[in-house]
Parts: C-alpha cells; structure tokens; sequence
C-alpha cells in the first residue's frame, strides 16, 4: 500500500462518503468510488484519481459522484 493511500486509512473518514464537489483524493490514491449510470444507478468500483490528467480511471463507467478510503488489508 503506498504512503498517501496508508494516510487517508488511517484518518477518521474512513468509512464516510466524500462527494467529488467537495473535495478529491491524492494524486494515485486507490479508493472506493462511487458512480451514477446516466439511468441513476449507483455503482461501487475500486478506482483513483489522476490530478495530472484530470480525470477517474475507475473503468468505462466515471461518472464518479463520491468516494471513500480503503479499509486497511486483511493481517490473518
């Protein structure tokens, strides 16, 4: 896991929605992400942003609305 993804985890939104208007992840960072079909859906994807691009790479459907930080990994 890299160090920015390892910093959002461990901060006390883990777990909560951040809708896109209000703020976006670092640069890279794999997050859950949250996005609406054109029929309002909703969907969840694993997926990141690309500050140097502009835009989600979350797969042919990025009309991400929110996203939230991963959990940390399984240690059994």
């Amino acid at each position: 896991m890299t160090k920015g993804v390892k910093t959002v985890v461990n901060n006390k939104e883990n777990g909560k929605w951040i809708p896109v208007m209000e703020r976006l992840p670092g640069n890279d960072d794999k997050v859950l992400c949250c996005t609406r079909t054109k029929s309002g859906l909703n969907n969840l994807i694993l997926g990141y942003y690309d500050r140097n691009q502009g835009r989600w790479c979350c797969g042919m459907n990025s009309n991400v609305v929110a996203w939230q930080p991963l959990p940390e990994p399984y240690q059994g």
